[in-house]
């Protein structure tokens, strides 16, 4: 998962955090499990608009989808 973010959002990817894993066959499925991250974004020459924000986020979760064959709740 680091791996495509630094790819996908590089240069602007400052920092990514896993901070939860969650596994329940139950609600997830068998062998599923659910990650939960935190992404820093910076821009050097001046600040980040929601709207790029959303594009950057939209691409990095479409690259998700495609590579590692993640769901992801919205």
């Amino acid at each position: 998962l680091k791996r495509i973010a630094e790819e996908h959002t590089a240069p602007y990817l400052r920092d990514i955090q896993l901070f939860d894993i969650y596994e329940n066959q139950e609600q997830l499925g068998s062998g599923k499990k659910s990650y939960a991250l935190s992404f820093t974004f910076e821009r050097v020459d001046r600040q980040f608009t929601s709207e790029e924000l959303e594009n950057l986020m939209q691409g990095l979760i479409r690259q998700y989808e495609k590579e590692a064959g993640a769901l992801v709740r919205k």
